[in-house]
C-alpha cells in the first residue's frame, strides 16, 4: 500500500495502469517473485485488492529506491512514533543507498522493512486521513467513576504525507 500510495502521489503511476503478472514468475536479479493468483494482468486497484507481490514489486521498481525510501520515512517508518511508550522500537529501515533491485522490489510489498504496530496503524491512518499523518496516542483520556475526565492527548497533525486526493 505504501509503494502504491507513493507512486500515485508522485505521478509515477495512474490508478488504471495495468501491469503484466509475468505468468506468476517475476525475475528480479535472479530471484523469482510469485503471487497467489493467476491473472495475466492487473491494474493498480486490482494489485491492492488481491495483494499482488508482483504488482507491488513492479510499482516499487518503477518508483525507485530513493523515492520509496523517502515515502517510508514520511509515513513514519524507521523512527519512533513518540507515543511515550518506553519499549517502543523505531523498527528497521535500511538506507536506500544499500538497496539492491531485489530489496526495492521486496520493499514494495512490505519485506525488508520492520515496523511496530503503532507505525503501521499510523501509516494506514494517514492514507485514510487524506494524506495527513497524525500523532499516535495509546490513551486519549481517562474517565473516572465520578465523571471527571483527564484529557491526555489531542489530535495533532505531524505532517502531510500525500497530496490531497491522491488515493
Amino acid at each position: 500500500t505504501i509503494a502504491v500510495a507513493a507512486a500515485l502521489d508522485t505521478g509515477t503511476i495512474k490508478p488504471n495502469d495495468s501491469f503484466s503478472m509475468e505468468n506468476n514468475k517475476f525475475n528480479v536479479s535472479g530471484i523469482i517473485i510469485k503471487d497467489h493468483q493467476d491473472k495475466p494482468t492487473l491494474n493498480v486497484t486490482e494489485i491492492l485488492e488481491v495483494s499482488s507481490n508482483i504488482g507491488a514489486a513492479k510499482i516499487a521498481l518503477q518508483l525507485g529506491a530513493k523515492k520509496l525510501y523517502t515515502y517510508f520515512k514520511k509515513f513514519g517508518f524507521g523512527v519512533k512514533s513518540n507515543v511515550n511508550f518506553l519499549s517502543e522500537s523505531s523498527g528497521i529501515l535500511r538506507d536506500h543507498t544499500t538497496w539492491k533491485p531485489i530489496d526495492t522490489a521486496k520493499a514494495g510489498y512490505g519485506y525488508t522493512v520492520s515496523a511496530s504496530g503503532v507505525q503501521i496503524v499510523s501509516a494506514y491512518s494517514a492514507i485514510g486521513n487524506g494524506g495527513a499523518l497524525m500523532q499516535a496516542h495509546l490513551i486519549s483520556k481517562i474517565k473516572y467513576p465520578n465523571g471527571k475526565e483527564d484529557i491526555l492527548a489531542k489530535p495533532m497533525r505531524v505532517r502531510e504525507v500525500l497530496k490531497p486526493n491522491t488515493i
